[in-house]
């Protein structure tokens, strides 16, 4: 009996393979008539691939360079090393966090999430500076020595430290990659108060500002947007 069911599922199988090459083959044939062309039946390109004929292009040359992958010069034996005992530093507190969790406890013990009101956000501003939309000129803005400057004033990370995160992001393969020291460099900037706007230019920065998802709607949000 279940060689006589397996023999019948592979015929049946075998039917319908037949059909759907069939069913490609008579789509392929299909013809449009001009007005059907001309309202965009059978259009395969997005409509969105066209660059609108009125669009220039303000971008610097840093700017440029960035969103083409380049990667400045820069010393690779100090962007490989990180301060010695950051780790602890930035470990995350277990003590406190569960003293955090208890607070919202109620007395039976249960626990109460807290609004998501309460829990670190974003506005829209200091998100949008990661968004790529090729086909409307939407690229980001350059992560230039203001951001760097902040970054190294504020935390233990350096431009050496920056730049050697994207050289390994472009042109490693992943498993390669030092993601433990990338997500260190994230949590200290996070940490130490570095502004959101600064972070996520950084985190566009280090991922390639754009050149991975060519001609595609990128977005690199990591926290919540709030408004």
């Amino acid at each position: 009996m279940a060689l006589t069911r397996t023999l019948r599922s592979s015929k049946c199988l075998i039917r319908q393979a037949t059909r759907a090459c069939q069913t490609a083959a008579d789509l392929a044939k299909f013809d449009l008539s001009d007005i059907e062309k001309a309202v965009g039946h059978g259009k395969i390109t997005p409509w969105h691939y066209t660059v609108p004929h009125d669009y220039k292009d303000t971008r610097t040359e840093l700017n440029k360079s960035q969103h083409r992958g380049e990667v400045p010069d820069y010393d690779k034996a100090k962007g490989q090393a990180r301060k010695a005992g950051r780790d602890d530093e930035i470990r995350v507190d277990f003590e406190s966090a569960q003293k955090i969790v208890e607070s919202y406890c109620d007395e039976d013990g249960v626990f109460q999430p807290p609004h998501c009101k309460e829990l670190p956000s974003m506005t829209f501003k200091e998100t949008f500076v990661n968004y790529h939309f090729d086909y409307i000129g939407l690229k980001s803005p350059p992560f230039g020595e203001a951001e760097i400057t902040e970054i190294e004033a504020k935390t233990s990370v350096t431009r050496d430290n920056i730049h050697h995160v994207r050289y390994e992001w472009l042109n490693l393969d992943a498993d390669m990659i030092d993601y433990e020291a990338a997500c260190g460099d994230l949590q200290e900037m996070y940490k130490k108060g570095v502004n959101f706007r600064t972070i996520n230019l950084w985190l566009d920065y280090v991922s390639g500002s754009g050149t991975l998802y060519k001609d595609s709607i990128r977005n690199l949000n990591w926290c919540r947007i709030d408004s």
